[in-house]
């Protein structure tokens, strides 16, 4: 149920809106609009504007609903800047709990304002949902996640329990995507909040923009592009842009440290403050593995939900209020380490997981549809390692390898470098159609009963190149019995340099996973060096050729659980 909402007259001012703004005020109004008609008209209702706060802009939305007000404003940062922020908080005299939400990339206030209506409504908070520096309705430049934006967030919490009704010992933080990686990362500094949910947030922005030195071109294009429709970059989102356009991996690499929560997990840690984290499987800007390697070394109250599905799809629909499973457990953390709300969330089972290719992939899975783990080591209950195998060194149409338990040596594996090979790291293939001249096929044999893969697969791999550079992508499938469309479950692209002509050694650990094998289905390694979410290092025509040396064997190590 959403509160009503309604337009009220513009402040007077001297400036007229420039085309951005005006586009801006239409897209929340048609937005207002679409909560006014799911409310019935029989609800009583009050509508006020609210008195402006001394350095901010007159309240130019406003409306008070079921005991919960909601209106737009525009907070002042101490460089000048103007933040839009959307503030919703319950008609009773405060203080209130107080939760601060920045919004996703390209995204606005407006984001968030469903949720926390229910927030306020159902457990009394104060919510601050604002718009990220740079972006739509706030002034200033992108800043890429960096200090400014960290200073932003704590402004907004000094704003909302100075000049709001808000409590300063009550305060949590919570955010989708780039909301939630300036989450953790405030939390890490911040002694004032108390819990956080992040969801689809990354943990280390080099393993997610460029891991192993290959750049992630899939979701850095998306980024980009739709940051450049709703932002304005600063300078070194400039150069991130060039860097890009020209596939450099050094300024991501070089700035990407002090951009990741990872890098200061000891202070969080230090700090004790609880973390539920929320990703999805498929998710192509942030893949998983970083999320469970930060989950690793929190030593805080913590909780990790994985689920099918991409991109903020697990959550987006609760976003908007609509009840769903993510956001039900966020609120449960929230409320319990912010409220000291005692509802049981502690003491349930903190890894909770939804097998890939089972859930619906475009919401939150059902409750009853996580499993619980009291750790991610635990999804792990076995390693068999499966080594390389092939015969001989001649190509051959469907020449397909296997994952063998013991090693052999006398085999080659030449593959074309820079050439699509039909397979791709999240989209299934016919392993039928998968080109052996630019891709290497490994298989195992048959499992008669099923089983479950669960963890972090490894590969060690040996190889030559004719170039002093390339890529490859090793992708781990599910190969049906029947000869369908091979499912994929884990990948990971390398990109190395060395002598042409030197043995290239390569310890690649894949992404994290969590599947059940049908009865019948083999599991498949590939790998080519092509791939149309990253950029390879390779040219096409390079030589690339896979071996097994006899005292350094090439193996993949598979994670078995129950």
């Amino acid at each position: 149920m959403f509160p009503r909402l309604h337009r009220l007259p513009p402040p007077s001012s001297g400036r007229r809106r420039g085309p951005a703004k005006r586009a801006l005020a239409a897209v929340l109004a048609l937005t207002l609009v679409g909560f006014a008609t799911t409310t019935t008209a029989a609800t009583a209702e009050t509508r006020s504007p609210a008195p402006a706060l001394a350095g901010d802009a007159p309240h130019q939305l406003a409306q008070i609903h079921l005991g919960v007000k909601t209106y737009y404003t525009t907070h002042t940062m101490d460089d000048g800047v103007k933040l839009g922020a959307f503030v919703i908080q319950p008609t009773t005299p405060g203080p209130h709990p107080v939760l601060i939400a920045p919004s996703s990339w390209s995204m606005n206030g407006l984001e968030y304002v469903g949720a926390a209506q229910r927030l306020a409504y159902e457990s009394g908070y104060l919510v601050v949902s604002y718009t990220s520096r740079g972006f739509w309705d706030s002034g200033g430049t992108v800043a890429l996640a960096g200090p400014r934006d960290v200073a932003d967030v704590r402004a907004m919490i000094d704003w909302a329990t100075t000049k709001l009704p808000g409590d300063p010992s009550r305060v949590g933080m919570f955010g989708i995507s780039y909301g939630a990686g300036l989450s953790l990362l405030t939390a890490a500094q911040d002694p004032r909040v108390k819990a956080v949910v992040a969801m689809s947030g990354w943990t280390d922005m080099t393993r997610s923009f460029a891991p192993n030195h290959t750049l992630n071109n899939g979701g850095l294009s998306v980024l980009i592009a739709s940051g450049l429709v709703t932002g304005r970059m600063d300078s070194t989102g400039k150069a991130m842009i060039a860097d890009w356009a020209a596939g450099r991996t050094g300024l991501v690499e070089e700035i990407g440290p002090s951009r990741s929560p990872v890098t200061y997990v000891d202070q969080l840690n230090k700090r004790g403050t609880p973390v539920m984290l929320a990703n999805a499987w498929g998710d192509f800007l942030f893949p998983p593995g970083q999320i469970v390697d930060y989950y690793n070394r929190l030593t805080v109250p913590k909780r990790l939900q994985l689920a099918p599905g991409t991109h903020a799809t697990t959550e987006l629909p609760g976003a908007f209020g609509i009840p769903d499973t993510t956001w039900s457990d966020a609120t449960r953390w929230l409320n319990h380490y912010v409220l000291g709300d005692a509802n049981g969330i502690a003491t349930e089972q903190p890894v909770r997981l939804v097998p890939q290719h089972t859930g619906p992939g475009l919401s939150s899975p059902k409750a009853d549809k996580y499993q619980g783990f009291p750790s991610f080591a635990a999804v792990t209950t076995q390693t068999s390692r499966r080594y390389l195998t092939a015969s001989g060194t001649a190509f051959v149409p469907g020449r397909t390898g296997t994952l063998a338990s013991s090693p052999t040596s006398k085999w080659a594996w030449s593959i074309t470098g820079a050439s699509p090979s039909v397979a791709d790291a999240r989209i299934p293939a016919g392993m039928a159609f998968v080109a052996r001249s630019a891709a290497a096929v490994f298989q195992t044999e048959k499992f008669p009963t099923g089983a479950t893969i669960g963890g972090i697969p490894r590969a060690h791999l040996t190889l030559t190149a004719s170039r002093n550079t390339g890529t490859v992508m090793a992708m781990l499938y599910e190969v049906p019995s029947n000869g369908g469309l091979a499912k994929p479950l884990s990948f990971q692209p390398v990109t190395w340099a060395a002598a042409p002509g030197s043995a290239v050694k390569i310890d690649i650990a894949l992404e994290a996973t969590h599947a059940k094998i049908a009865p019948g289905s083999r599991l498949a390694l590939v790998i080519d060096s092509y791939d149309a979410s990253y950029r390879t290092a390779s040219k096409l025509g390079d030589k690339i050729t896979f071996t097994s040396p006899a005292g350094d064997p090439s193996y993949l190590d598979l994670p078995f659980g129950g």
